[in-house]
């Protein structure tokens, strides 16, 4: 199939440049404060491309929406030691198949392997031998052979061709000659800036048989692109579809062959091989990504001139494009979505706004969530109004990242009439952040007495999070970081502790008045029990008003005379927050509970549970949850007593699976442990293969659900 290329100045209607100049008189830019970006994403256009193609041959077939996505093995994975999906999944979703040729000097006769996976195939391409690229017909021999004993063959093709093209040292060509007759005259040609990633991509899928479309359109490439931006005649861009397996697919060279990252500390950068602080960043994930991405994802960065090239059902119009929110690629990789729905530019006309993010449920206690505020040109630091003086180090006070279970929420008071850029930046544990999404605030009415935060939580924010279980704090009774309080209540925050720590942890906490003038501290009471491994916080509540309860811990007494206590964990309770509205004789049944928890029993726990229930409290309240754990634990304990003193194999094997399954392996690991020696250290006897679990077992077993727990919603 020929490809149509040429080096003529000439050209017919089917490959005329974007016109510019139409472009930016069709698009008026709206005023906004410039910000500055540490690098930028490289973006290429039609007009500054020599090598000139056909955009589309007529025999191609139509573009239809395309809802399958990405059709690859497993999905793109940016971090190499976590996945959104459930943690049992990690191995196998990460383990690496060694490709079967390691030679990268080879010839061909090793490389006709029958079979060959996705790994095998990328491995070959980003290690082809450097005298295959003097002739397409050789190139392609080596890179195609043994791909039609696979399932998939035409997948595996475009596969190797985009690996080729990524792993290319361009500056090695820059001093050949330009030409379109070998892939070292166009990858020449790419070197000197005189042709495109999607140009030679295209030429090189259709030499292969691979119908390739070159599209062009305009993209939110970072670093070029500023939310709320409207021109976006310098942000002009290419990119490509591949129709194979009966459908349409989107690739996009530039970004697979140009890979960013970015970090809370500086911004987005280019990889670094001495960067330690993106040694468990995925770099393939790029090239992974935009490979037959998504439709539904790809709407959020790049937007085609011609519509049909959405593959979507419902093309969006340009101006949705422009208004819809910022997203970035790891935002959808890490398994996020934006729950408050609103545009890229916010209007803040009452000095406050809201974002609300949500992880998927089964991991996302292994994610940190940050942000940053940064002041655009526009704001003035002095406040004319009232002679005071807005200081930048105070700004990250004036932001409550909230955390609920799966779902954060960034509560943001503006201090000043202005705009501001609000950048998320998300990341598991102890992998760095990367920058996820990003809006503009339009402040036009500060908000009234904006005081900042007593503290600045930091990275931790406010809720329990991985900190807690790092360090063996690890089932909380308060999941959410943001408590209705009134005054006199009384707050009481529980943790379950970890069993190999609870011996030997420290804890304290602190009780600080927020947002009043001069912040002052209240007290606190916080006790250990260490045989029930079990940590209790309770402060009264002295007034309405605003207060921030910290929980510090240290590992054991030496660390604590050594290093001091560190905080792990931050509660959020305020007058300000929407009312959580309970009858009487809800809050008499809630008290009933508590008083049931403090005493241990577990009938009455079990009969206040139901009673909560019955007078219409959500079964899923983190009270009653945190009670029906306290249950399990408590049962589990006797049972593993039990199994002590009855010498029964089976029995012991049983109970030992359900405390597996559940959510309390860390509580009751000494219990494991016990479970295992009774288990290998005791001839109990044969256990009996065909064994049956009876419906009494059933249900007892349902006492260990792996579900993972639902949390409320943010009130």
């Amino acid at each position: 199939m020929g490809c149509g290329a040429s080096l003529s100045k000439t050209t017919d209607t089917a490959t005329q440049p974007i016109d510019r100049e139409q472009q930016e008189a069709a698009r008026k830019a709206d005023d906004k404060p410039s910000f500055t970006s540490e690098t930028q994403m490289e973006v290429e256009y039609i007009g500054e491309d020599e090598l000139k193609i056909m955009k589309t041959l007529r025999h191609y077939p139509k573009p239809v929406p395309n809802s399958k996505g990405q059709k690859q093995e497993t999905p793109v994975q940016w971090f190499n030691d976590w996945t959104p999906e459930w943690p049992d999944a990690v191995h196998s979703m990460t383990k690496q198949r060694q490709p079967k040729s390691q030679d990268t000097d080879s010839g061909l006769e090793d490389v006709a392997n029958i079979g060959l996976t996705v790994k095998d195939i990328e491995f070959r391409a980003r290690h082809t031998p450097r005298y295959f690229n003097e002739s397409f017909d050789d190139l392609l021999e080596y890179l195609v052979m043994g791909v039609d004993a696979s399932a998939r063959p035409d997948m595996l093709v475009v596969r190797a061709l985009v690996n080729w093209l990524s792993s290319q040292k361009l500056n090695t060509y820059k001093h050949l000659e330009g030409t379109e007759d070998s892939p070292e005259g166009c990858l020449a040609l790419l070197a000197q800036k005189r042709t495109t990633f999607s140009t030679v991509f295209t030429i090189i899928c259709r030499k292969a048989d691979i119908p390739c479309v070159q599209i062009g359109g305009m993209c939110k490439a970072l670093g070029r692109y500023q939310p709320g931006d409207t021109n976006m005649t310098d942000l002009a861009c290419l990119w490509n579809a591949v129709y194979i397996e009966m459908q349409w697919y989107i690739i996009h060279p530039i970004w697979m062959c140009r890979t960013y990252v970015g970090t809370k500390s500086n911004g987005w950068f280019k990889f670094a091989e001495k960067s330690q602080l993106l040694s468990n960043f995925n770099k393939q994930a790029f090239t992974d990504y935009y490979m037959m991405t998504d439709p539904e994802e790809f709407k959020n960065m790049c937007y085609p001139f011609d519509s049909q090239w959405q593959l979507q059902k419902k093309p969006m119009s340009r101006k949705e494009f422009l208004d819809q929110p910022y997203l970035l690629p790891p935002f959808f990789g890490l398994g996020l979505a934006l729950k408050s729905k609103h545009p890229c530019v916010l209007d803040v006309n009452t000095g406050k706004a809201l974002i609300e993010v949500e992880a998927k449920a089964k991991n996302s206690y292994l994610l940190h969530l940050w942000y940053e505020l940064s002041f655009g040109n526009s704001i003035p630091l002095l406040n004319e109004s009232d002679g005071k003086y807005v200081e930048p180090q105070v700004m990250p006070k004036h932001v409550r990242m909230v955390r609920s279970g799966y779902k954060w929420k960034f509560d943001i008071h503006l201090p000043v009439e202005g705009a501001y850029k609000f950048a998320v930046f998300a990341g598991p544990n102890p992998n760095p952040l990367v920058r996820v999404c990003e809006f503009l605030l339009k402040c036009s009415s500060r908000k009234s007495n904006c005081l900042p935060l007593r503290i600045d939580p930091g990275p931790t924010g406010f809720g329990p999070n991985i900190s807690c279980e790092l360090v063996g704090l690890v089932i909380p009774m308060k999941t959410r970081g943001e408590i209705y309080i009134r005054k006199g209540d009384v707050f009481i925050a529980k943790f379950l502790v970890e069993g190999n720590v609870a011996e030997k942890i420290e804890v304290k906490a602190t009780f600080y008045a927020s947002g009043f003038a001069g912040s002052r501290t209240e007290k606190v009471l916080c006790e250990i029990s260490r045989k029930q491994r079990e940590v209790s916080i309770t402060a009264t509540v002295p007034k309405d008003g605003e207060y921030i309860l910290t929980i510090w811990t240290a590992s054991n007494f030496e660390q604590r005379k050594r290093n001091g206590y560190q905080p792990v964990c931050h509660y959020l309770l305020t007058s300000y927050a929407t009312a959580v509205q309970e009858s009487p004789r809800q809050r008499h049944q809630r008290r009933k509970l508590q008083s049931a928890m403090e005493t241990e029993d577990m009938n009455g726990m079990g009969n206040a549970i139901e009673l909560c229930i019955k007078e219409g409290i959500d079964p899923n309240d983190d009270e009653l949850e945190y009670a029906k754990l306290k249950c399990q634990v408590i049962k589990a304990r006797k049972d593993v007593h039990d199994c002590s003193l009855r010498k029964n194999l089976d029995i012991t094997v049983q109970t030992l699976k359900f405390i597996n399954q559940s959510r309390l392996t860390k509580v009751l690991c000494q219990e494991i442990v016990t479970l295992n020696n009774l288990k290998e250290g005791q001839d109990y006897g044969h256990v009996d293969p065909d064994y049956v679990e009876t419906e009494t077992e059933s249900e007892y077993s349902l006492q260990y659900s792996m579900e993972p727990r639902k949390h409320l919603t943010l009130q």
